[in-house]
């Protein structure tokens, strides 16, 4: 079970609650998945204009009402298979403005050190997502790692709110590749089981 796993367990009770609430107020799937991403595009001018505890406040905003598009999917405003497509495509666009607005504000301050890790935690963010992208297209489902999307926003926002997004990108950096080469051996390990059941 991953962490994500665990905080919609814990929270469930809150979580359908308030996707009933956004039902009630008109919403589907869809428009929150929308609504979140532009919350997302909003707190990265916040960063390029260097207010990073506005930024992180707004994103964590973003995060948490990313956690109901599902829900409220479920609850039956909106499901479909675009829905899903529509709401991973959106999350891999959220954290790329993010990464695009700290690698901006670190360029301004002439930090290359800085750039250089957020583009390093971005690749590993980016690896982590497609390989259980690319195993779902194979028949596996590889949910597992150190660091999911969950705990790269949260890690992400802390450092936003603290305004030392380099500790947050560094921990980035260093975990999300692990977690990528963690999935790509899940991965190795799932294929060689799937074809040695086939023979």
């Amino acid at each position: 079970m991953t962490f994500t796993d665990v905080l919609r367990k814990l929270f469930a009770i809150l979580i359908k609650s308030i996707a009933r609430f956004l039902i009630q107020l008109g919403l589907t799937a869809n428009s929150v998945t929308v609504i979140g991403f532009i919350g997302n595009i909003i707190a990265t001018v916040f960063i390029l204009k260097g207010s990073l505890l506005a930024a992180g406040i707004i994103a964590g905003l973003s995060c948490l009402l990313d956690a109901f598009d599902g829900t409220v999917a479920k609850e039956g405003a909106g499901a479909s298979k675009f829905g899903s497509f529509l709401d991973s495509t959106l999350d891999r666009y959220s954290e790329y403005v993010l990464f695009f607005g700290l690698v901006f504000y670190f360029l301004e301050k002439n930090d290359n050190f800085s750039v250089l890790v957020t583009f390093i935690a971005f690749g590993g963010s980016i690896l982590v997502s497609y390989i259980r992208a690319k195993g779902d297209s194979l028949g596996i489902n590889i949910k597992d790692g150190l660091f999911t999307r969950v705990e790269r926003l949260l890690v992400l926002i802390v450092s936003l709110l603290i305004k030392k997004p380099i500790y947050g990108l560094i921990a980035i950096a260093i975990f999300a590749n692990i977690t990528a080469v963690q999935r790509f051996l899940i991965a190795r390990s799932l294929l060689s089981r799937k074809v040695n059941e086939e023979k």
